[in-house]
């Protein structure tokens, strides 16, 4: 009988990549993007090009989102794992077309006779575009003036009459109307609104409206956001306000009366200022020696603002380096390092920094000063103390000492254990050791059930960021 064997050497992929989704958008509208690889559980990145004519943004899970009328660029890689190199970048032209907006006319429906309203809108247009806003009054049964500019409402004599908004469009809005009928009533008592609540907001924080009014019930309050240089968002019936770009905007808070109360209105100038965001690194603590990590950190500043993200590394007892730019990390000497990230700010939010401690590891056959402690089982350092080994493994299945139980090694999850025969070969390697689902059973690593013998065994985990290593020697015998 003969036989040979040939080692073959299995290499990296290089996947394709191609955008399935669509090529067209409107403005405000979202679209997640699809994509056809060769590649199997292989994560994407994603990006938007400057200096197109267009704007949106892309968050990391592919979802685009529509601002501004134009063209985008979109662009997409695969990143490289252990079994694939990153694809060539591919890309795609979205267009984004103009969208029409909703309108409404948010303000009392009623008016006396003599009395002034302003009228208040709510549109679906966002960051105060959509074009001029323009009111006019047709004249029904009754009559009143209005400001075409300010939507200022004079009621002159009773009746109805028809209120219309019309939003003028531009560049990125389609122009949209809304119209009101509007009641001019007489003979009612007046009441006056005051709005109680705070006139200073930050971007992302919210605030509850306040408003008093002299009538003991004089009908439900109706809230409405008029922008300036800032822009916010409020609940028409509960009042409750967000703050989304610095500036100042208007509160009008209105009621539209009752039988004994006619409609009121009053408004508050509130100042927005910019907010701070917090930052959450949320990649992985730890690496190896040699090997690469891209740094993953989620702000709560929204819509892809808060500034530039850089990253830097403070060295301690280890050495990395980082990216100022991607925050891909590379691990270059064992111990400890601090990864600090820090938002620039910009004009809706202040700088915002955010601090991890990585521990990086090496190979588990180091050189002894590799080690804060590196000690024999059984020798009374101290190591021993915190973990110890079996002494035998008879993996025969009647309960009594099947598994290589390694008491305490729950408390160092950043572990590594090494089994080697006495020719010292290593037969079982695993990192992340547990006793549970990780554990030596007297089968080697590719499988193989191992003989009676004697086995030499490396632990090394790390206690409060310094690196040991524990050896000792077992028998097995099933």
């Amino acid at each position: 009988m003969a036989s040979t064997s040939q080692l073959i050497t299995i290499n990296k992929g290089a996947p394709t990549l191609a955008i399935t989704s669509a090529d067209v958008m409107i403005v405000d509208g979202s679209l997640t993007v699809s994509l056809s690889t060769t590649a199997v559980g292989v994560k994407f990145s994603y990006s938007i090009g400057n200096g197109d004519t267009g704007s949106a943004a892309v968050n990391s899970a592919g979802v685009v989102r529509a601002i501004q009328a134009g063209t985008v660029l979109l662009r997409v890689t695969s990143i490289a794992n252990t079994n694939y190199y990153a694809s060539a970048m591919v890309t795609q032209t979205i267009t984004i077309s103009k969208t029409t907006p909703t309108l409404t006319i948010t303000s009392a429906n009623t008016l006396n006779v003599g009395s002034a309203l302003t009228a208040s809108i709510s549109t679906s247009a966002t960051y105060g575009r959509g074009g001029d806003l323009v009111f006019a009054v047709s004249a029904g049964s009754g009559s009143a003036t209005v400001n075409p500019n300010t939507g200022l409402l004079r009621g002159i004599s009773g009746g109805t009459i028809t209120l219309t908004a019309t939003l003028m469009g531009d560049l990125d809005y389609n122009p949209a109307t809304a119209s009101r009928l509007i009641t001019i009533v007489s003979g009612m008592s007046t009441q006056t609104l005051s709005i109680i609540s705070a006139n200073t907001m930050h971007v992302d924080g919210t605030l509850a409206a306040s408003v008093t009014s002299t009538a003991t019930n004089g009908g439900p309050i109706i809230y409405s956001i008029v922008s300036a240089s800032g822009i916010a968002a409020v609940n028409s019936n509960t009042g409750f306000i967000t703050a989304i770009q610095v500036g100042v905007v208007t509160l009008v808070a209105s009621t539209i009366g009752n039988a004994s109360y006619a409609p009121a209105s009053t408004t508050q100038v509130i100042t927005i200022g910019k907010g701070t965001p917090t930052l959450a690194v949320t990649s992985a603590n730890t690496m190896v020696m040699n090997t690469s990590l891209m740094a993953t950190v989620h702000t709560t500043a929204t819509f892809g603002r808060g500034g530039l993200i850089a990253y830097s590394i403070a060295a301690g007892s280890g050495s990395a380096t980082v990216n100022p730019s991607t925050g891909l990390i590379t691990a270059i000497g064992a111990g400890t390092v601090t990864l600090i990230v820090i938002s620039a700010g910009d004009v809706n939010y202040n700088a915002a920094s955010v601090s991890q401690l990585i521990t990086i590891t090496t190979v588990l056959f180091a050189t002894k000063g590799d080690f804060s402690k590196d000690v024999f089982a059984g020798d009374g350092s101290g190591v021993d103390q915190r973990i110890f080994a079996s002494k035998a493994l008879s993996p025969n299945g009647d309960g009594l000492n099947d598994t290589f139980i390694i008491q305490h090694i729950e408390n160092y999850p950043n572990n590594e254990v090494v089994i080697a025969n006495k020719n010292g070969e290593a037969v079982f390697k695993a990192q992340g050791y547990n006793n549970d689902r990780i554990v030596f059973a007297g089968v080697s690593t590719n499988g193989a059930e191992l003989l009676d013998g004697i086995y030499y065994y490396t632990i090394v985990f790390y206690d409060q960021g310094k690196m040991n290593r524990l050896v000792g020697y077992f028998k097995l015998r099933r």
